[in-house]
């Protein structure tokens, strides 16, 4: 019974992937998706993304933000490497971006890992 249920979660996460993946390999849907991680990861902005899986990623600034952390990047270009992905591995073959800021402000880091998590 739980070999059936464990096998039936695999298949379901497996195919739950592969249509992630085929949704990524078309501009359109790679847009959408990615302005819904962006929705969905906090201090995540991605501004007009563009291209898919295959042929690269790129997007015109993205910037994240958390706790003392910032980081901006402008003209991004993305390009994942295949093969790593098969064997469970993600593996970027090109990244370039025209300008990279990060701002690191310690105090403020510090003072989010000693405060507890809201309940």
């Amino acid at each position: 019974m739980i070999f059936r249920a464990v096998k039936y979660t695999l298949i379901s996460i497996s195919a739950l992937l592969f249509c992630l993946v085929f949704a990524l390999s078309f501009t359109p849907s790679t847009q959408w998706i990615l302005s819904k991680v962006s929705d969905f990861v906090e201090g995540l902005s991605i501004i007009e993304p563009d291209g898919n899986l295959y042929s690269g990623i790129s997007a015109q600034y993205l910037s994240w933000q958390q706790a003392g952390l910032s980081v901006e990047l402008e003209e991004l270009e993305l390009a994942l490497d295949w093969v790593c992905i098969s064997q469970t591995q993600v593996c970027i073959e090109r990244l370039i971006s025209a300008k990279l800021t990060v701002m690191v402000d310690t105090v403020a880091m510090a003072e989010a890992s000693t405060e507890k998590p809201a309940v």
